[in-house]
């Protein structure tokens, strides 16, 4: 009987060994993607505050993901080797007031981002780890 549970339990340990494997180096291989960082500018200025969002064109490739824009630089994280679609937010103060969802008044904000870019995104081959500059035209 010992050599029974024995042989169970080893069974069970070769069935996760998979899955251990799979958690450890990540769904792509062992691919953990690149790591990016760069400027993004609006008509030349650098964004003061917004999102940077990536996600692959081939979704097999993973689901993306995202960094904050403070003063024009971002950094990313595990960005996917191939093709990728980068989309940005971002606004400004208009320096006017409008009505808060609690009816207190709140500063009002407006888009910066140009609407080809929030309609499109920005289409990028990533190889490799290193620098992405976006310079973002057009009107908002």
């Amino acid at each position: 009987m010992f050599p029974q549970a024995l042989r169970s339990r080893s069974g069970r340990a070769m069935s996760i060994v998979p899955i251990l494997i799979a958690a450890l180096t990540g769904c792509g291989g062992g691919r953990h993607g690149a790591a990016l960082s760069g400027t993004v500018t609006v008509g030349g200025v650098p964004l003061e505050k917004g999102k940077i969002v990536f996600r692959p064109v081939d979704p097999a490739l993973g689901n993306g993901g995202s960094a904050d824009v403070i003063e024009g630089s971002y950094q990313l994280e595990g960005v996917s080797i191939g093709q990728c679609v980068f989309t940005f937010s971002g606004s400004k103060l208009t320096g006017r007031s409008i009505t808060g969802p609690g009816g207190a008044p709140e500063p009002e904000r407006a888009n910066v981002i140009p609407q080809q870019a929030l309609r499109d995104g920005v289409e990028r081959e990533i190889t490799e780890s290193g620098t992405q500059d976006f310079s973002l035209e057009g009107p908002a």
